[in-house]
């Protein structure tokens, strides 16, 4: 079970950092298996890529905003609040990546391209 799906969302700032760090994980995930041996799969991955794309967008350009606003002083986001919500997320996202010992098989089989460890 991962963290990043039972955590509890602190403020607004933990779900904007979420899809900006948590959707970057899935981003890479499916790309992996946009050349995987079961057709089906594979013909799923563009459109899903392109909803991914959407949640990256929805982290990265409200992240990039309040870092600006922060360094210009605004008293309602600081780099600290930022900061503490990566701090959080990353984390999570790196445990998404799992471990390498079934990473073989999944090259292997053509299920991915490349082993969650060679994406990080």
């Amino acid at each position: 079970m991962l963290d990043s799906f039972n955590l509890d969302y602190d403020s607004f700032i933990d779900n904007i950092v979420f899809a900006g760090l948590i959707d970057r994980v899935g981003k890479y995930q499916l790309t992996m298996q946009k050349v995987c041996a079961y057709k089906p799969m594979a013909d799923s991955m563009p459109p899903m890529l392109r909803e991914e794309a959407f949640h990256l967008a929805a982290g990265v350009i409200p992240m990039r905003r309040w870092a600006v606003r922060a360094a210009q002083g605004d008293p309602l986001i600081s780099m600290h609040m930022l900061q503490h919500a990566i701090n959080k997320w990353l984390p999570r996202g790196l445990e998404m990546f799992g471990d390498e010992r079934g990473g073989d098989t999944n090259v292997k089989f053509g299920f991915k391209d490349m082993k969650n460890n060679d994406a990080v």
